[in-house]
Formats: structure tokens, sequence, C-alpha cells
């Protein structure tokens, strides 16, 4: 089980979110936009299609919904606060407006304030304020390593899984208990926000500790070797 942890700090990296063009026509779309406030009308599809892209990601991780639900509505308020200040228009009137043309002029307007990458680092900021500090977020992806890596040996699917759970708990409280930290609040993207394992143990085998886990919870004739 040489390092296997080595570079879980990049195992789980959230989708980027994608910018929607769904728009809406409306008769006020003059007043809205005059106060800033006509991409308040996208906030429930923005909630949606941000919940939906991210929901996988979310899933590898041990993150309770009111975190997931702080993460998107936090992403969507930066959003919509952003895009408010912008010329960029939700609404249309139909009118006077196509929907062909609108839709061109929107998506053109996106691309000119920069927005997909403007929401990129919302998405970053968001994770950072709302993800929770404890190695415990990391439980299901040590457990997926482990049970993967005891399943390439030939051991059974349901030991595996024990195995896994166990190494996993255990490491989750010496990696808190140690005060390892997680989340890297200095990074400048998503895929580099945790730190790795191997950032604090270079060489499993070499930590005393972990190698009480790994025999502690390893089948008796490999925990024998």
């Amino acid at each position: 089980m040489k390092k296997i942890l080595g570079g879980v700090g990049t195992a789980v990296a959230v989708v980027a979110i994608i910018a929607f063009k769904f728009l809406a026509p409306s008769a006020e779309v003059a007043v809205k936009n005059a106060t800033g406030s006509g991409w308040d009308e996208a906030r429930d599809y923005f909630a949606t299609e941000i919940s939906k892209l991210m929901k996988p990601d979310f899933e590898g991780l041990v993150l309770d919904e009111t975190n997931q639900e702080n993460i998107t509505n936090c992403i969507v308020d930066k959003s919509i606060k952003f895009l408010n200040e912008t010329d960029c228009s939700y609404l249309y009137n139909t009118a006077t407006t196509s929907e062909t043309e609108h839709l061109a002029n929107q998506e053109t307007c996106l691309a000119k304030v920069r927005f997909t990458e403007h929401q990129e680092g919302f998405r970053l900021e968001c994770l950072k304020t709302y993800l929770p500090r404890s190695w415990k977020l990391m439980e299901k992806v040590f457990m997926g390593i482990y049970e993967e890596a005891y399943i390439r040996q030939g051991i059974p699917e349901a030991e595996a899984k024990q195995i896994g759970e166990c190494i996993s708990g255990k490491l989750v409280a010496l990696f808190d208990g140690r005060q390892y930290k997680l989340i890297d609040d200095q990074s400048r993207d998503v895929e580099n926000l945790f730190f790795p394992a191997d950032k604090y143990i270079p060489d499993f085998e070499k930590d005393e500790e972990i190698v009480v886990i790994l025999t502690e919870c390893a089948p008796k004739d490999d925990a024998a070797e």
C-alpha cells in the first residue's frame, strides 16, 4: 500500500459551472435592467442548473445538504450580482426583439464580460467559504481508494468494503488529530484546492501510526505479512 493516498488532494474536482443561456421575455425589461435587477429573474434557473451540475461531485464528498445549498446559493448570488452590473440583459421585449437575435446578442455579451471566467472564480470563493475543514470531507474518497486496492488483490468485494471503511475512518481521525490542513486557502483554482496527503506524509510505510491502521484493518493474511 505504498503512498496510496499521495494524490488524494486532487482526487475530487468539482465540475465547471456552465453559463446557461435560457432567456425569458418581459414587458418590464427596461425598468428591471435600469434598476440592476433583471438577472434576479434567473435565480431559480441558476440554482437548479448549478445544483444539477455539481451534484455528482458533491456525492463524492461527505457533505451535508446545508453545505451543498450554501455553496450553490453563494455561486448563484455572486453570478447574479455580477451580471446585474453588466450591460448583458437576461430579459428582452418580444415586441421589438426576436429570441434568436437576443440569444446571439446575449452570448456575445457574456463572452465580452468574461462571465465564465468570473463564475469560475465565484465557484472557488464559495468552496473555500463553505467546505468543512475536517478530513471527514474526504472519507468516501479514502474508502473508495482502499476498497478498490484490496479488490485488485483478490479480496472479496464485501470484505474489501469493510476494510476501506475501517481505514478511511481511522485516517480521518488521525489527520484531524494531527491538525493537517485540508483546504489551501491560497489556491487559485479548484483542481488544487485540497492539500494532498503526501504533503504531510511522504512515505506511508515509515509512519508508525498509519502502519498500525493498515495492520488493524487489513485481512488477517495481509496483516501477518
